[in-house]
């Protein structure tokens, strides 16, 4: 698997009417705590293929961001049928680490 960068709403409402399990990573390009995170998201893909890995650009798609009320990067959220389930704030890869394993249980 991969991470699927996410450019506008439609598309993310279409994965996540496809997908019943998803991973969303709330990222900005300019943001360097979230570049420390992205090799271990992008690991989490590659193990876990039950799960649709997302990226969303806060700049890029703002309403996204609106409707998850993301207020600092990164931020992990994670969905089950379009649900949030937990939601991880910041660079602390074992409490990401600790969700993942819970999310895919």
């Amino acid at each position: 698997m991969t991470v699927t960068v996410v450019t506008d709403k439609s598309q993310f409402d279409r994965i996540l009417e496809q997908s019943p399990k998803v991973a969303v990573d709330f990222t900005a390009h300019w943001c360097g705590s979230c570049k420390a995170m992205d090799h271990v998201f992008e690991n989490f893909s590659n193990e876990h293929s039950n799960v649709t890995f997302l990226s969303v650009d806060i700049d890029n798609a703002t309403d996204i961001a609106k409707e998850y009320e993301i207020k600092s990067m990164p931020t992990f959220k994670f969905l089950d049928h379009g649900r949030v389930v937990d939601e991880v704030v910041g660079t602390n890869k074992h409490e990401l680490e600790r969700s993942m394993d819970s999310f895919t249980s």
